[in-house]
């Protein structure tokens, strides 16, 4: 018996971020949804909170925005690290994986 699907819509306000792919690879990539024009500061920290670097601090406009991972990941260990990516508003983490 199948069970019908309940599509919850998102807040068109919500900041959303993704990685891919992740597990991270060469050419993985950022994609940051951002509600509002405005600053965007995307920290790269270590599982225990320590920052490593800053993968973008600047001003954004409102939209979908991609960046490339490339130049901040090729020389971490393996292991689990987060991007902190935040906006004057909100702040998110995400999950990302190095093999």
């Amino acid at each position: 018996m199948l069970s019908p699907v309940i599509s919850v819509p998102q807040p068109v306000n919500e900041l959303r971020a993704t990685v891919f792919p992740n597990p991270a690879a060469d050419g993985s990539l950022l994609e940051v949804d951002i509600p509002a024009t405005g600053r965007l500061v995307i920290d790269l920290v270590s599982i225990n909170g320590q920052q490593l670097a800053t993968v973008y601090s600047g001003n954004a406009v409102r939209g979908k925005h991609r960046i490339s991972l490339r130049d901040k990941i090729y020389n971490l260990a393996s292991g689990t690290y987060l991007l902190r990516v935040a906006t004057v508003h909100r702040t998110i983490p995400v999950k990302l994986v190095i093999p």
